[in-house]
Formats: C-alpha cells, sequence, structure tokens
C-alpha cells in the first residue's frame, strides 16, 4: 500500500500535483518556525483547517 501511495504522489501532470507541493512548503515552514511544537498544532487543528490556516499566516 505505502508503494502504491508514493507512485501516487510522484505521477501525474503538475497541476495535479500541486496542492501536495505547496502542503508539504507549507508544512516545513511550520516545523521550521516553530518546530515540533507547530506540528502538534497544525495536527491538532484537523485536515479540515489546513487550507484554512495556510491563508492565515
Amino acid at each position: 500500500m505505502q508503494h502504491k501511495i508514493l507512485i501516487a504522489a510522484t505521477s501525474g501532470d503538475l497541476w495535479n500535483q500541486f496542492p501536495t507541493a505547496a502542503g508539504m512548503f507549507y508544512f516545513d515552514d511550520i516545523y521550521r518556525e516553530y518546530g515540533q511544537k507547530g506540528v502538534q498544532v497544525l495536527y491538532k487543528k484537523g485536515p479540515e483547517k489546513f487550507i484554512q490556516s495556510i491563508f492565515q499566516n
């Protein structure tokens, strides 16, 4: 299953991969600025608030 997920994440056209890449960059920004605590806060907010939190920062 993990192999299938990794293949799916790296295949397809650019615009289908854009949300994944943008989310990874945002996650990296949170980790670099706030460390593990920031990642925990982001996780606790849940996936439904992930996009909203990107535009509020």
